[in-house]
This record gives structure tokens, sequence and C-alpha cells, in this order.
């Protein structure tokens, strides 16, 4: 009985961290479309140590690491910083896509290197 409350709790923990993970995306791709780089950057920071911290994994950890990617390429033009996100996003999840509505040519080419 111990066991299953404990499994239900860390789950219910574990939803609640990826819930946060993808909010704190959501608003740092409206930070990255206002053009504000460093706050993008900052939002996504948190929720990777979120994710960490929650044991979040599977597609809110590789959207994270994905988006990353585009902030480090898109907004710093930091192609290195940005393929090894992208690494990391195909590791977590080799389905994911970089989201059109960021993606330019540039991002592009680097997610096709990771790839």
């Amino acid at each position: 009985c111990a066991s299953t409350f404990f499994l239900a709790t860390s789950v219910n923990a574990q939803s609640r961290a990826a819930q946060e993970v993808i909010d704190l995306n959501r608003q740092a791709l409206e930070a990255y479309g206002n053009l504000e780089f460093e706050e993008a950057r900052t939002l996504l920071e948190r929720a990777l140590s979120t994710a960490q911290r929650g044991s979040v994994t599977g597609n809110p950890l590789a959207r994270t690491h994905l988006n990353l990617g585009v902030v480090a390429v898109g907004g710093f033009s930091d192609n290195a910083t940005g393929l090894s996100h992208f690494d990391q996003a195909l590791r977590a999840d080799p389905n994911v896509q970089l989201d059109p509505l960021v993606s330019t040519p540039d991002i592009q080419q680097v997610f096709g290197l990771a790839r």
C-alpha cells in the first residue's frame, strides 16, 4: 500500500513537472517571437532544470532542447550550441520536429546536421 502511494505521488509530481516544462516552453517561444532572446533562453533553461528535477523525459524534454537549439541558432547565431541541443532533443525523442513558425533555413540546416 505504501509503495502504491509513493508511486502515485511521484507520477503526480512528474506530471506537474511536465506541465510546468510545457508552460515554460510556451512562454519562451512567446518571448522568442517578441525578439526577447535572453528571456527565451532563461525560460528554457528553467524548463530544462525543472525537467531534470521532475524526471521529465520524452517529448517535453525533447521540445525544450529543440527550442534551446532554435534560440541558440536563431537568436544568438550560436550553431555549435544549437547543434548540441538539437542532438539532445533527438536523443530524448527521435521523432521531434522543428516548428515551422520558428524555423529558418539556418535553423533547419543545423537541425539537419544533428539528424
